[in-house]
């Protein structure tokens, strides 16, 4: 297997490295001791769907401050729009209010990334990221890197599941070729990070539990411009024991545009 993108993240130059007091061995050794726990607790949950033939991808933890973007649109420009249209003529209102609503539903957003699955290579937690945000919010920074970690291991066991006859076809189907990237980017990050909520119920960490929850009523949190949003559309049916999680996963493991509109419903 090409290991291309996980082999690059790894040899991250230096000069990237932020400044963090953690020891990276003595966090590697929790971190590598915690998925294990991750793992006993993924077989409960996935059952007879777990992947039989999965084995723990490299793990990797590195100093780096990496941000991630989404959506289209910056909030000056959805105020100046909302500026034309309390000046606007009632010829010209509905054309500004449609193209408002558009322009609202792809806010632009950018947050530090706390951890990536490299399909063709291994998962990569950026510790001083969270760190930082476990500084800010008073979060337990072990906690919240556990969760982190479980929802990279979930994309791990999803693309496991996601297994085809050859290599080369399992990769196109995870990278979501043939399919609206932004929808699938959608279905993978709400299962994982539904699996996350699930890890952090088990776990009984109420304070991460509400992070996540005031997380989800940011104004950019929408579907399918924030990919971490269709958690609340799982959310809003956990007390049917998880059912909408289990069939949306078992949807996007053949055909994601199904998955998507599955999830949405």
């Amino acid at each position: 297997m090409n290991k291309g993108y996980f082999s690059k993240e790894a040899k991250c130059e230096r000069k990237n490295f932020a400044t963090c007091t953690v020891n990276r061995e003595e966090l590697l050794e929790f971190l590598q001791a915690k998925a294990e726990e991750v793992l006993a607790f993924a077989k409960e949950v996935l059952g007879e769907s777990y992947p039989t033939h999965f084995e723990m991808p490299k793990l990797l933890i590195l100093p780096v401050k990496k941000k991630q973007s989404f959506g289209k649109y910056a909030y000056n420009m959805v105020l100046q729009e909302e500026a034309k249209l309390a000046k606007s003529c009632d010829a010209e209102k509905k054309a500004l209010q449609e193209k408002l609503a558009v322009m609202k539903a792809n806010i632009k957003i950018e947050q530090p990334v706390k951890g990536s699955f490299f399909a063709d290579g291994g998962i990569v937690i950026y510790y001083c990221n969270i760190c930082e945000l476990c500084a800010k919010d008073n979060l337990d920074f072990k906690d919240y890197l556990s969760s982190v970690l479980a929802h990279e291991i979930f994309h791990a066991l999803h693309f496991a599941c996601c297994d085809k006859t050859q290599e080369w076809q399992q990769m196109k189907y995870w990278n979501g070729t043939g399919y609206e990237y932004a929808k699938v980017s959608v279905v993978r990050e709400s299962l994982a990070e539904y699996f996350r909520y699930l890890w952090l119920m088990k776990q009984q960490q109420e304070a991460l539990l509400a992070k996540m929850k005031l997380d989800l009523t940011e104004p950019y949190a929408t579907v399918p411009n924030y990919p971490y949003a269709g958690v609340k559309l799982l959310l809003s049916e956990e007390t049917l024991e998880n059912a909408k999680f289990y069939s949306v996963l078992e949807s996007s493991l053949v055909n994601w545009q199904e998955a998507y509109e599955l999830l949405i419903s």
